[in-house]
């Protein structure tokens, strides 16, 4: 039994799977736990393909005024990193952007900055605190 419990921990480790074990008294306790994000391989010169998503999936994104501030947000973005916009398509609850940075390096920033300056503006006109893009799935 221990030869098999063994094998079977040396396969989950190996296709990259995390896990916790304890013992209490003669069990074996096991708990799967969340694998770290890979990190992203960014490419100078490719263009990428980004969706934000409202907290909670909230319709949030429905006034025309919100509209209007994403579009200011992403001029004043672009003059800030100079990336290139070829699409942008607002929905009632996510956004998706596809741009190319000038240096791959640039893209964590250009979304933070977006979705941190998007986020203060719109909590400020609807009134809210709190979260309003979804975290970035792991």
């Amino acid at each position: 039994m221990i030869g098999n419990l063994a094998q079977v921990i040396n396969k989950l480790t190996q296709q990259g799977v995390c896990f916790l074990i304890a013992t209490v008294g003669k069990w074996l306790l096991f708990r799967l736990l969340p694998m770290p994000r890979q990190p992203r391989h960014l490419v100078s010169g490719y263009c990428y393909y980004v969706t934000v998503r409202c907290n909670n999936r909230d319709f949030r994104l429905i006034r025309d005024e919100c509209r209007e501030v994403l579009l200011y947000a992403i001029d004043r973005c672009q003059e800030k990193y100079g990336f290139k916009l070829y699409a942008l398509y607002i929905m009632s609850n996510h956004v998706h952007y596809l741009l190319e940075p000038k240096q791959p390096e640039d893209l964590p920033l250009i979304m933070h900055w977006l979705n941190w300056y998007t986020a203060m503006c719109f909590n400020r006109m609807l009134n809210r605190t709190g979260h309003f893009w979804e975290k970035e799935p792991l």
